[in-house]
C-alpha cells in the first residue's frame, strides 16, 4: 500500500502524521526566528561624525544615565579612564550578559520543543506498531477461521432421506414405507434420531408453514454411527389406511392432500449438529411403481444446523 493510500485509507494515522509535522515546522520557525543573537543598534552621541571616541568620558557617562550603550562601551572596558566609565563597562557587562541569558534561554526552550517532539514521535511510532500488529493478528486469525469453515464444510458428513422406488404401497398388514438414511459427505456421522409419520390434510394450501412431528414415530432409537458414503434403511407401517383411499378419495369426494414426511438428527464429527428433513406428497391416482412425489414447500426439505435445545441429544 502507498503513503499516499495508507493516509487515506487510515484517518487516525493521517491526523497524527500531520499533527507532528506541524509541530516540528513551528519549532523549526520559532528557531530560525531566534537565531541571530540579540544585539543593540549602535547609538553615537552627537559631535563625533566619523565614530570615534571624541569624549568617552562625557558620552559614556551620558548614555549609563539613559540607560543606553554605545559601540564604544565596549572599548571602555579594556582601559577605563575614570569611575564613570567603570561604571558603565560593569553595567555594559551586565546587560550583556542579560541578553546572553535570554539567548540560551530560548535556545533550551526550542531544544525542549523538539525532545518533546521527539518523544512524541516515538511514542506514535510505538502506538502504530501496536496498531498494525494487531490488525495483522486478527487478520491471521480470520483467515484461520475462514480455513477451518471451509474444511469443515468440505469434509463434514451429509445425510439425506429418499424412498425406496416402490414409494408408499399396500401390503397385508397395512400401508408401508421405507427411507433410506445415506451419508453423502466425507466424514462419518452420528445419526441419533429418524422419525417418520403421514399426515393427510384436505388440501395443499391447508398444510402449515413448517411441518409438525409432535405425532411422528421414531425409527431409530438409540442412535447409530453412519459411515462415509453408507446408508441405513428405515420404514415405517400404517395399518388404519389403506391405498385406494388415499389415491381415490371416499364416497366419490377428491382424494385428500396425502404426506409422507420425517426427518433424521445427526452429529458430524465437528460436534456440530444438523437436521435433514423428508418430505413427499401421494400422487392421486398412481398405483404402481413410485407415487411420492418432492413436496416443494419451503423449510420441508432441508439439511440445516439444529439451535441449541432443538433434537434429543444436547444432554
Amino acid at each position: 500500500m502507498s503513503g499516499r493510500a495508507w493516509l487515506s485509507n487510515d484517518p487516525l494515522a493521517g491526523f497524527l502524521v500531520a499533527a507532528t509535522i506541524a509541530a516540528c515546522l513551528i519549532g523549526i520557525g520559532y528557531e530560525l526566528g531566534s537565531a541571530s543573537y540579540p544585539q543593540a543598534d549602535a547609538e553615537y552621541y552627537e559631535g563625533d561624525p566619523e565614530h570615534t571616541r571624541a569624549k568617552p568620558s562625557v558620552a559614556s557617562a551620558a548614555a549609563s544615565k539613559q540607560g543606553v550603550f554605545t559601540k564604544s562601551s565596549k572599548s571602555l572596558c579594556s582601559h577605563p579612564a575614570n569611575r564613570d566609565e567603570y561604571d558603565t563597562c560593569q553595567q555594559w557587562r551586565m546587560a550583556e550578559a542579560a541578553k546572553e541569558q535570554v539567548y540560551w534561554t530560548r535556545r533550551q526552550y526550542v531544544l525542549t520543543i523538539l525532545e518533546a517532539i521527539t518523544v512524541a514521535g516515538a511514542f506514535l511510532a510505538a502506538v502504530f506498531a501496536a496498531y498494525y500488529a494487531k490488525r495483522a493478528a486478527d487478520a491471521t486469525e480470520g483467515t484461520v477461521d475462514v480455513t477451518r469453515d471451509m474444511a469443515a464444510t468440505e469434509l463434514r458428513a451429509y445425510i439425506s432421506l429418499s424412498h425406496t422406488p416402490d414409494g408408499l404401497h399396500q401390503t397385508n398388514l397395512g400401508l408401508q414405507v421405507r427411507v433410506n438414511i445415506r451419508n453423502w459427505g466425507n466424514t462419518p456421522a452420528n445419526v441419533t434420531s429418524a422419525k417418520l409419520t403421514i399426515k393427510s390434510f384436505l388440501t395443499e394450501d391447508d398444510v402449515p408453514v413448517l411441518p409438525d412431528y409432535s405425532d411422528a414415530y421414531e425409527r431409530a432409537r438409540g442412535g447409530f454411527t453412519l459411515q462415509a458414503g453408507g446408508k441405513f434403511g428405515i420404514g415405517l407401517l400404517f395399518e388404519d389406511r389403506t391405498l385406494d383411499d388415499l389415491q381415490m378419495g371416499s364416497r366419490g369426494s377428491a382424494p385428500p392432500f396425502t404426506l409422507v414426511y420425517g426427518y433424521a438428527d445427526y452429529i458430524d464429527v465437528f460436534g456440530v449438529r444438523h437436521r435433514a428433513r423428508y418430505a413427499r406428497y401421494l400422487i392421486p391416482y398412481v398405483t404402481t411403481g413410485n407415487n411420492l412425489g418432492l413436496f416443494t414447500k419451503r423449510g420441508w426439505n432441508v439439511d440445516y444446523k439444529r439451535q441449541p435445545g432443538e433434537g434429543d441429544d444436547w444432554d
